[in-house]
């Protein structure tokens, strides 16, 4: 446990140094495109951990590896709902956001446990399981991105609000 400790201080030292660059893509690529690449990296990185990881040194660089996409995702996907949720709602589709977020981590967190109970705690497996739940999310990511360029993109989204989009159809 003391060494898994030493590994994820690692990571989290890794996050905290790569914060600023990718806070500086967000900015440059937008935070959209950010948040897909960073889901793109998670499946990969993932699903190499699955084969990959072996030992206290190969799981070192994958936390230190995975760490990057990692603040990618969140950096990206708290920086995207600034773009894209509508500036007169923005604490009430925040905070549905985050109601939503915290019952999937409650349900996430259950599932992976009875999985790992299930495959008798084979963590190769566990990279799987993000693997594809990434992989799952990058559709789903892609969707809003095409809708975010539809309604104007970088330059000329504004973000509607709901009745206005339910109108619009």
């Amino acid at each position: 446990m003391g060494t898994m400790g030493k590994i994820f201080a690692w990571g989290s030292a890794t996050s905290a140094l790569v914060y600023f660059p990718i806070g500086w893509l967000c900015d440059r690529f937008t935070p959209l495109r950010v948040t897909l690449g960073a889901l793109i990296g998670l499946t990969l990185i993932s699903l190499s951990a699955c084969f990959l990881v072996t030992d206290r040194g190969s799981f070192l660089t994958y936390t230190l590896i995975f760490a990057i996409p990692s603040v990618g995702w969140g950096l990206g996907s708290l920086a995207a709902t600034m773009k894209l949720f509508p500036e007169e709602k923005f604490g009430q589709f925040s905070s549905g956001l985050n109601v939503f977020g915290c019952g999937a981590m409650i349900l996430g967190n259950y599932l992976i446990g009875k999985f790992m109970d299930l495959i008798q705690s084979n963590y190769r497996l566990a990279f799987l399981w993000s693997a594809c739940l990434f992989a799952l999310a990058i559709y789903p990511m892609l969707l809003v991105y095409r809708e975010w360029k539809k309604q104007g993109g970088p330059h000329h989204y504004k973000a509607p609000l709901p009745l206005e989009s339910m109108s619009a159809r």
